[in-house]
């Protein structure tokens, strides 16, 4: 076990954090970056070697060594990045995450659950993967003359992203004069990340949105255009757990990915129906496949029936599926749309009308064509199986723009009628300014 730990790990490790040091261009140029290379150096060869010694340590003698594998991430976390290596946090939060999985990897392997610190190592190798092409991509951007944005997804990559990778695939975003780079975010969603300026643009959900604006110490995200027209998410489980309505949830284990405002809805829902949320079990399961999760881990999980619910039909696996809108009507919000920062919007709202023109031709190609849609998708995600991915693309061809004349267009009316019912459940400590949480002005004409 603990051979396989090193070798799925370990030479990643090395590539990536190579790569980092190389991808600021000369990071010789000013003492502040030498300063930064020769302690980032350090701190990382720190790390492998521990890392390694991990690999190699029995079960019962691993926790000295990973409390020093926690050192090592807590130096690198509280390095800041030269100037000059613009981008270079978002690639080192990336990392952070990296070192996080590994770290709880060797946790779960200490408490005898391999396969759950297999997974963990494997969600790490993805990171680190992640790292590596993001890297790559803005060496190449560098040379093009482009200008470099960054995407941060919501969870791992699916269909509800198509029209993003195809705009990338197509040139779209070229044609506008970007470089797009799409990362996958650190757990609990990308509004942080694009309110700090991680990154321009983000996928996100309304229920995020509405929260993050109306909490003590608000974002300042904006949406500013919706994927799909009518929410196609709701509460899954399996078959024979006999979960029908929320009032079902008490005593059960709910699997999350760590979202505050998530809590509130399982909170919200389970107060309408007189159940007692304290009896609920919440754990995180992260990016965690819902299938896996659901055979042994969790009683439930929020999924996106175009992607998660499509692969149990594919599966054979029988789920019931409590849609969220038929829970309650006024559940029927956008989720998943497009965020950007106010600042974003402010300083360059011409990159937001560019970015939204291209992202639309992706979509609109993705409605009118949801198998070369699928193809085009899978080229920047060859890791996920194609049936999968074709038959979630038909489902979500119809989806994307529904009965709406335009794809991406929002109305105030389903802002409204979402935010009062979480402020009238008690979910929001102040009610929602709508007119200041979303935009239709940058979409195409």
């Amino acid at each position: 076990m603990r051979k396989k730990i090193k070798l799925i790990i370990y030479p990643i490790l090395i590539v990536v954090f190579g790569l980092i040091l190389i991808s600021c261009g000369n990071p010789y140029k000013s003492e502040e970056a030498i300063e930064y290379l020769e302690e980032f150096e350090y701190i990382k060869e720190e790390f492998m070697d521990r890392y390694e010694l991990a690999g190699t340590t029995s079960r019962i003698a691993l926790s000295p060594v990973i409390l020093e594998m926690q050192d090592s991430k807590r130096d690198l976390s509280r390095l800041n990045p030269p100037e000059k290596c613009e981008r270079f946090s978002a690639v080192q939060e990336l990392c952070l995450q990296g070192m996080d999985k590994v770290i709880e990897g060797f946790q779960e392997f200490q408490m005898e659950n391999e396969i759950q610190s297999l997974l963990l190592l494997k969600e790490a190798d993805k990171i680190f993967e992640s790292v590596d092409k993001t890297i790559n991509e803005k060496e190449t951007a560098g040379e093009t003359g482009l200008q470099k944005i960054t995407v941060i997804l919501d969870w791992v990559p699916n269909t509800n992203h198509t029209g993003i990778y195809v705009a990338k695939e197509n040139g779209y975003y070229n044609d506008e004069g970007l470089e797009v780079e799409i990362i996958q975010p650190s757990e609990g969603g990308s509004a942080d990340l694009v309110a700090a300026g991680k990154g321009e643009f983000g996928i996100s959900y309304q229920e995020q949105v509405t929260y993050a604006r109306t909490t003590d110490d608000p974002l300042p995200i904006v949406a500013i255009a919706a994927i799909v027209q009518h929410n196609t998410s709701g509460f899954a489980s399996p078959a024979d757990k006999d979960i029908k309505t929320p009032a079902d949830f008490e005593g059960k284990i709910y699997g999350g990915w760590g979202s505050p405002m998530e809590e509130a809805m399982l909170k919200g829902l389970m107060e309408k129906y007189d159940a007692d949320y304290s009896k609920l079990e919440i754990v995180n399961i992260g990016a965690s496949d819902f299938l896996t999760s659901i055979s042994r881990d969790v009683d439930f999980a929020w999924i996106f029936y175009g992607w998660d619910g499509i692969k149990a039909e594919l599966e054979d696996i029988p789920i019931d599926f409590m849609l969220l809108q038929e829970v309650d009507p006024l559940l029927d919000f956008y989720t998943p749309l497009i965020i950007a920062s106010e600042a974003t919007i402010d300083e360059d709202p011409g990159l937001v009308e560019k970015f939204l023109r291209a992202t639309e031709k992706g979509y609109l190609l993705a409605i009118e064509n949801p198998e070369e849609a699928a193809q085009l998708f899978l080229l920047d995600n060859s890791e996920l199986d194609t049936e999968l991915v074709t038959a979630s693309q038909k489902y979500l061809s119809g989806q994307y723009k529904a009965d709406s004349p335009k794809w991406g267009a929002m109305e105030k009316s389903i802002w409204d009628n979402f935010s009062n019912w979480m402020y009238d459940n008690n979910l929001l400590q102040a009610r929602l300014e709508s007119e200041k949480a979303f935009t239709n002005e940058f979409l195409p004409q």
